[in-house]
């Protein structure tokens, strides 16, 4: 049984294309040991991290895209295009502008040492002030 999760560059009609995830998993898992399932869990969790940074960085390009031209809106996109809910949207919009800051954090969720609520909390800490402390940025 082979289980991987795969990264590749190729090139397609539009010019060149990132990367693209792939997991094979056995066909039918009540026949796998207990170590294979587990191996299952990891390449998914590891597909996960790779499609979440994918994700991101195509939510980079809609908000950059949006900052160009404001008739192009990023989050109507992510909600009728992407599927995801008004609120989900409006969180990786400001996710992916955000995370232009932390490009090490971005190839670490790529990895899967960072979680997307891991980014979501710099991008935060970035933005909101600390209770009771004052800037003395001028």
């Amino acid at each position: 049984m082979h289980i991987s999760v795969c990264s590749s560059s190729t090139s397609g009609a539009s010019g060149s294309v990132r990367r693209f995830v792939y997991v094979e998993l056995p066909a039918e898992l009540g026949s796998v040991s207990e170590g294979e399932l587990r191996a299952c869990v990891r390449s998914l969790r590891g597909a996960r991290a790779e499609l979440d940074a994918h994700q991101l960085h195509v939510a980079q390009e809609l908000s950059r895209r949006e900052a160009v031209s404001p008739s192009f809106k990023a989050v109507e996109v992510l909600k009728t295009d992407g599927g995801l809910p008004g609120p989900a949207a409006k969180r990786q919009t400001v996710l992916a502008e955000q995370s232009v800051h932390f490009p090490a954090a971005v190839e670490a969720l790529a990895s899967g040492r960072l979680t997307e609520g891991h980014l979501q909390h710099l991008a935060r800490a970035r933005v909101k002030p600390t209770p009771g402390v004052r800037c003395r940025c001028r």
